[in-house]
Order: C-alpha cells, then sequence, then structure tokens
C-alpha cells in the first residue's frame, strides 16, 4: 500500500506544481488555511495569496482574521481597511472591523463603523451581527434603551432566514448571497469557535446580559440588584431546557453574575457577599469538574484562579492556573495564566519559580504577538532581577520596556540610585522623555537619594534638574537641595559653605513660610558671625527683621537680636578702639547706647562717653549700667567715671556718695576731703589782736594737714587726679593768703601799728603764696608731661596768671 502522504505536504505540493498554471495564488491561500496552527506560516502564504489581484481581498481577510486571533488589533485593522470598498467581502470587513474595535474597547469607533451598514447598499444583505455588536457597544456603555433597541430588532427577524443564513456560515462552500463561488470562501464560525456573542435561540439571553450591567437608573443600586436577581432566577431557568452543550456556557454566566452581585453587596453586607462569591466559586468548579472539554474551560480556570486570589486563596490559584496551563496549553490566556502565577510567587518571594512562569508567559506573548503581555512579562522580569540584585540586566530591561510600559521609568529611578548613576539617568530620560518627565523623574531620584542619606547625590541629582530647564525649579526641590546642603555643610563646612549659603539665600527670600527657612536663615547668620563678617551680618538682619514671617519663629527672632546687636557692638567697639577725638568717642557711646539694656554696651558707653568728657552721657549710661548689671569689678570703675561726671556737674554728693562706695583710686581720694575743704575755705579770721593770732594759727595748721591730705591722693598713682590734689593743694595754701590778706584791721591800733600788723601778714602770706605758686607750676609741667587736659589744668593756668603777674607787679 502506497506511503498516506498528509493533505498539508499535497497542498505544499500543489503550490509549488501551479507556480506556473496560475493557480499559485489560490494554493497558497489554501495552505495558509492548513497552517492557522502556525500563525507565521499562514501569514507568510496569504501575503503570498493577495499578489493575485483576484485574491487579494480574500487574503486580506484571512490576514486581518490571523492578527484578530492573535490579539494583533493594529495590524488586523490595516488589513480589514485594505479590503476593496463596496465588493462582495467589503461587508464582512466592516463588521470584522468592528469586532476588532470591540476586543481593543473602542466601543465609540466600533459603532462608527456599524454606521455604515445604516446604507441602502446593505439592504439586501442579512447580518444580525451588526445588531449584536452594537447591542454590546451600547451594553458596556451602560446605554439600556439602545442596546434593547438593537436587540429587539433581530426579534422582528425572520427565525427560518436566520437559521439558514447561520447554517451557511457554518459549511465551506455554500453559495450565499453577494458573495463570490469561492469554495474557501468567508466562515466566521471557521475563525472564530470562542465567540461570545449569541445568535437567535440565545436573544432572550442576550436581553439579560445586558440588564444586568445597565439600565434606566444604572447608578441606582437597588434597581441593578433587580436586575441581577432577575438574571439569575432566568438562567436557573432556562439551564435545564437547553442542550447540554450549552449548560456550562450559563453556568459560566451565572458565575458572572453572583460576582457582580457580590461586589454590589460587599460595603453593606459583607457577609452576604461573601456567600455570592462562594456559591460563584462553586458554580465555576462544577464546570471544570462536570465539562472538561467545555471549550471556554480555559477561561473558566482562569477565572476560577482570579476568584481564588481575591478570597486569598493563592495555593487554590496556583493549582487552576497550572492546571490551565497543562491542559490547554493552546489557549489564548496561557500567558495571562503564567503571568498570574508569576505573580503569585514574586509576591510570595520565589523569585526563580515567578522568573520562570514570567519566562513562559514572556515566550508564549513574543509567539502569539501579544505585546501587553510581552511588555509586562519583561517589566515583571526586571524586577526578579531587581530584587535578585542583578541591577545592570533589570536595567536593561527596564530600558526595553520604558518605550511602551511609561511607569518603568519611574521604576528605573531605584535602579539608578542602588548604582549610583546620576549622569546615566539624566541622559537616559532625556532621550526617551520630555522635559517635564525627565524633570520629574530626576526629582524622584533626589527624593530617593535623600531616602536612603546619600546627600552629594541628591545635591548631584538637583543640579542637573537645574541645568536642564531655564525655569526656576520647584518649591519642594529647593527645599530638598538646601536640606541636602544643610547636613553636607554640617560635615564639611569649607567645601559646602558658598553652595550652601547661596542656596539658604534662595529659599529664605523666595519661601520665608516653609518651616525649614527660620533653619537655613540661622546657619546664614551663624556662619556670618563666625565668620566676623559684620556687613553680611548687618544686610541679614535687615531682611530678616523686614520679613515678618520669618520672626515668627522665636529662635531666630531671638538670634536676629543677638546676632544685630553682636554686630552693633563690634562696629561700635572698632570706633572706640581707633578714636582719637572727642566726636569719634560720642559717636561710638551713643551707638553703645543703641543696644538697649545690653550691660558690655551700658559699660563700654560710660567709657566711651568718659573719654569725650560727656558727663551727661556718663551719667545716663553709668546709671543705666547700674540698674541691669551686678559685675563688681566693672561696676567699680562705672563709679569711679560716674563720680567724676557728678564732680563736674557739681552734684557734689551724689559724687561723694559714689566714692564713698567704691573708696579706691584718686579721683575718690580727692572727692572724699571736699567736705573738709568747704569746711577750710568757712574758717573766718577775725577779731581783736589777740583773737586774730589765734585765729590764723588755726587756719595755718588746718591749711598744713589739709594740703598734706591732697598730697596723699598721689600715691594713688592716678595722674589726673594727683594733678587736681596739686592744684587743690596750692589753693588751700592761696585760700590762706587771701584769708589773711582781706583780714580787717584789728581795731585800737594807730598807724604804725597798722603798718607792723600788715607787715607781719606778709611775712606769714609770702613764703605760703611763693611755695603754692611753685606746686602750681610743677603741676602744670607734670600734667604736659602726662598729656593730661583737664578743667583743673586749665585753672592751674589761670591761677598761675593771676599771682605770677601779681608777684612781678609788687617786685
Amino acid at each position: 500500500m502506497a506511503e498516506s502522504v498528509p493533505p498539508e505536504e499535497k497542498l505544499r505540493a500543489l503550490s509549488s506544481s501551479f507556480f506556473e498554471s496560475g493557480q499559485y495564488a489560490k494554493a497558497q491561500y489554501v495552505l495558509g488555511l492548513t497552517l492557522l496552527s502556525d500563525p507565521a506560516e499562514a501569514l507568510m502564504r496569504f501575503e503570498r495569496a493577495r499578489e493575485d489581484p483576484a485574491l487579494k481581498d480574500l487574503a486580506n481577510m484571512a490576514i486581518a482574521r490571523v492578527h484578530y486571533e492573535n490579539h494583533a488589533y493594529d495590524k488586523a485593522l490595516a488589513a480589514y481597511e485594505s479590503v476593496t470598498r463596496f465588493t462582495p467581502l467589503w461587508e464582512a470587513s466592516l463588521l470584522e472591523r468592528s469586532d476588532v474595535y470591540l476586543a481593543m474597547q473602542q466601543d465609540g469607533d466600533a459603532l462608527g463603523v456599524l454606521e455604515a451598514f445604516k446604507h441602502p447598499y446593505f439592504a439586501k444583505g442579512f447580518s444580525p451581527e451588526v445588531g449584536i455588536n452594537r447591542a454590546v457597544a451600547y451594553f458596556r456603555n451602560c446605554q439600556w434603551d439602545r442596546a434593547t433597541t438593537a436587540l429587539e430588532g433581530l426579534n422582528t427577524l425572520n427565525a427560518d432566514l436566520l437559521r439558514i443564513d447561520i447554517g451557511m456560515r457554518q459549511n465551506l462552500g455554500v453559495e450565499r448571497q453577494n458573495v463570490p463561488p469561492v469554495k474557501f470562501e468567508d466562515s466566521r464560525d471557521f475563525w472564530w469557535s470562542d465567540r461570545k456573542e449569541i445568535f437567535a435561540d440565545e436573544l432572550g439571553y442576550a436581553h439579560v446580559a445586558i440588564r444586568s450591567a445597565c439600565g434606566d437608573h444604572a447608578d441606582n443600586t437597588a434597581s441593578t440588584e433587580q436586575r441581577l436577581d432577575e438574571v439569575v432566577r432566568l438562567i436557573q431557568n432556562t439551564t435545564p431546557k437547553v442542550d447540554e452543550a450549552k449548560k456550562p456556557e450559563l453556568a459560566f454566566r451565572l458565575a458572572d453574575v453572583k460576582l457582580e452581585q457580590a461586589r454590589l453587596r460587599y460595603e453593606r453586607a459583607f457577609a452576604e457577599s461573601e456567600t455570592l462569591k462562594m456559591e460563584a466559586l462553586h458554580t465555576l468548579e462544577d464546570i471544570v469538574d462536570h465539562y472538561p472539554k467545555y471549550n471556554k474551560v480555559d477561561e473558566v480556570l482562569y477565572s476560577l484562579a482570579q476568584l481564588d486570589i481575591e478570597l486569598v486563596r493563592k495555593s487554590d490559584a496556583a493549582r487552576h492556573l497550572n492546571r490551565l496551563l497543562e491542559e490547554t496549553p493552546s489557549s489564548l490566556l496561557y500567558a495571562d495564566a503564567a503571568m498570574l502565577l508569576g505573580d503569585i510567587h514574586f509576591e510570595a518571594n520565589h523569585l526563580q519559580l515567578a522568573q520562570q512562569y514570567f519566562e513562559r508567559a514572556l515566550e508564549r506573548a513574543k509567539e502569539q504577538g501579544h505585546e501587553a503581555t510581552y511588555i509586562y512579562a519583561l517589566y515583571k522580569l526586571a524586577w526578579c532581577d531587581f530584587n535578585d540584585g542583578n541591577y545592570d540586566e533589570a536595567l536593561r530591561k527596564f530600558q526595553e520596556v520604558a518605550p511602551m510600559k511609561r511607569e518603568a521609568l519611574v521604576d528605573m529611578v531605584n535602579i539608578y540610585a542602588v548604582l549610583g548613576q546620576v549622569s546615566e539617568a539624566r541622559d537616559y530620560f532625556a532621550r526617551i522623555a520630555d522635559a517635564e518627565t525627565v524633570q520629574i523623574l530626576l526629582g524622584k531620584l533626589a527624593e530617593t537619594f535623600q531616602k536612603h542619606e546619600k546627600r552629594e547625590l541628591q545635591v548631584a541629582t538637583i543640579e542637573q534638574m537645574r541645568a536642564l530647564t531655564a525655569q526656576e525649579l520647584p518649591m519642594q526641590t529647593q527645599v530638598l537641595l538646601a536640606e541636602a546642603l544643610w547636613k553636607l555643610f554640617g560635615q564639611s563646612p569649607e567645601k559646602y559653605a558658598k553652595q550652601a549659603m547661596a542656596q539658604f539665600a534662595v529659599i529664605v527670600k523666595r519661601w520665608p513660610e516653609q518651616a525649614f527657612a527660620p533653619m537655613a536663615a540661622a546657619l546664614m547668620l551663624k556662619y556670618a558671625s563666625d565668620h566676623k563678617d559684620w556687613k553680611s551680618m548687618g544686610d541679614l538682619t535687615a531682611q530678616f527683621k523686614s520679613t515678618p514671617t520669618l520672626l515668627r519663629d522665636a529662635k531666630l527672632a531671638a538670634m536676629v537680636k543677638s546676632v544685630d546687636e553682636e554686630r552693633l557692638f563690634q562696629e561700635a567697639m572698632a570706633l572706640h578702639q581707633n578714636a582719637q577725638s572727642k566726636e569719634a568717642f560720642l559717636e561710638a557711646g551713643k551707638l553703645f547706647e543703641q543696644l538697649g539694656d545690653s550691660p558690655k554696651a551700658l559699660y563700654n558707653a560710660t567709657l566711651c562717653y568718659a573719654s569725650a568728657q560727656e558727663d551727661n552721657g556718663v551719667v545716663r549710661a553709668g546709671e543705666a549700667f547700674l540698674r541691669v548689671d551686678a559685675d563688681r569689678e566693672r561696676g567699680r570703675l562705672v563709679m569711679r567715671d560716674l563720680a567724676r561726671a557728678y564732680d563736674h556737674l557739681e552734684r557734689r554728693e551724689m559724687a561723694a556718695g559714689m566714692c564713698e562706695k567704691i573708696k579706691v583710686g584718686g579721683h575718690c581720694a580727692f572727692l572724699s576731703l571736699e567736705s573738709e575743704w568747704q569746711a577750710y575755705q568757712a574758717m573766718a579770721i577775725s577779731g581783736s589782736a589777740s583773737k586774730l593770732r589765734k585765729a590764723i594759727a588755726m587756719k595755718q595748721k588746718r591749711m598744713v594737714e589739709l594740703e598734706k591730705r591732697y598730697l596723699r591722693v598721689l600715691d594713688d598713682d592716678d595722674g589726673e587726679w594727683g594733678i587736681a590734689a596739686l592744684y587743690r593743694a596750692a589753693l588751700v595754701q592761696l585760700n590762706f593768703v587771701e584769708s589773711l590778706r582781706k583780714v580787717a584791721d584789728p581795731p585800737g591800733l594807730d598807724s604804725e601799728g597798722l603798718l607792723t600788723f600788715r607787715s607781719e601778714i606778709e611775712t606769714i602770706v609770702l613764703p605760703v603764696q611763693e611755695d603754692a605758686i611753685t606746686a602750681l607750676q610743677k603741676a602744670l609741667v607734670k600734667a604736659k608731661e602726662m598729656h593730661i587736659q583737664t578743667r583743673y589744668t586749665g585753672q592751674i593756668a589761670g591761677e598761675l596768671d593771676k599771682y605770677v603777674q601779681g608777684s612781678a607787679k609788687d617786685g
């Protein structure tokens, strides 16, 4: 017996032998039909077949159907659109094009295509699927009235005609109106064995399917539940009446409805919702157990697995998915099932198993041209590599995925962060994304570096963001940069000082209400203060004081006050230390006084006013100092200056009181003799001759004692008050001289006796006067040597002028 040759091989031979006979194209088409299990091979045959103009439309239809089966919807649409208009296959191409749009969830486009069937050209044809597809599109968009109308139109059709039409479609080679007599022509059931649309004897069921999700009040939960209850009752009543082959289909639909009921009742009746889910689960399990040959058993298994996952029965989900892979290896859900299994193991951190399933999904998706599944599988494999520490490979996969799955760009941020690649991230993002997206991605990279405390990389990333845009960076990004620089500045002040201070200035100026702004302002002040940059300190405190929002922060407000005082104090100190004139001392004193109740400022103000011989200023600043400061040493010095100022202002008692408190120093020693000096001046020399002698002797004795006491002031080594003491000692003598010369003539003396009396007076006073003049001259010379210039030095000069001239005249 001759060896049997498979029909497929006969067709290959036939196609070759017909190459020259003109039947080559038709042979290629028939061969493509026999090779549909190998989509790539079938497509190649159909491509060859459409080179024949007579078969071009039929080949395009075949190509479109292969792409549709393999979910390559864009390619399917292109092929359908290539079918010639107003030809026998144009009607079929339009209808099937609407199927493609429905599969792509583009219901509006599907309805747009179906509008063509309202043209008179199609009036003679019979396409009940037009109504079905319209109903499906309306159904999915909850347009109940239109969906119902589309189905009701089918109810009015002649049932016999409908059955005949369906029968024609189920048999190859049967001629049909408007279809050319080609034996291998259009057969929808040949291509779509698993179609979900429902024809003549199931129109009532289609109504129920629509009612289960749509209605006049689709947003009314109560009415929706009523419709779903109606669906359940109808399915339960219908199931016993239909053929055994249709029972699993109805059971599958019943499970869907129960799940819909469960979701509606989830929030208000959780227990009831869970019961409905379990009922749906048992219904699906019954289908796979009792109808293993059901043509949608793969869909049932997949739905079971999804419900298992929802009910947290992941081991059962894995069991059902594995059964799908083993028992229906050619299922269109194979890749999706493998993906779901991979996700289950991925979540359980079983990376090797997850990777195996993702690779199976990737391979099948690539074979079938399922781009979306292929991309998702590759995406999950990238995550497996990432979690396994294989960052370079993960990055490669993410880069392949990113053009189609944009969220991969965000995920790549984690890898660039782990690898510490800033410029690489910038270059890749800039190559694949728009400028706004690049900024967002780099911002996320900066945040990731911040999270892991990689401050230098965070700063570098933000600087890249700044370099890539002409606009100002967003506030949050600027704050992140400032915070990072704050940390880096703390670690390496000199390295990051300039950059940090510049960024802090931006935050403080642009966004003073931000929580970080007072901290930035404080650090700017501290940096300027540490570097004794008085100008910057002044500029900063002026800026901050003009920004009330900043000064709501109590710590910063206190710091601004302190730094401002320090700056003003240092400015005053510099002026004080370099003062060469009374005016300079006065200006310094005024600056110190501006600092308010600051003890050190008041102390220095007192010194400045004392140097400028501004007694009122000394009294004002000195008294204020004594009110706020109890420092003993500085207090004694201030009281010394106060005593001097009181003395100059002729507030003798207050001056003496100050001296009584401190009891040290030439000035106080000088002032302590003030009452004795006043008493000495008040001693009168008068009376009879005998009384005059006693009075003169008493005052002379007091003169000697007081003179000695003034000269003891010199022991305090205080040049200014030593000169004053010398002057006062001389005045003691001169007062004696003047007192004697002004003594009235004693009564009872004749002219000779008076002459003798006056002669004796002069004998007593002349040596005293000479001693006083000598003392004044020495005091003046000493004052010049010591560069002492006080009111006493002027009085000394005045006394010398008076007595020296008087002596000359007398002489």
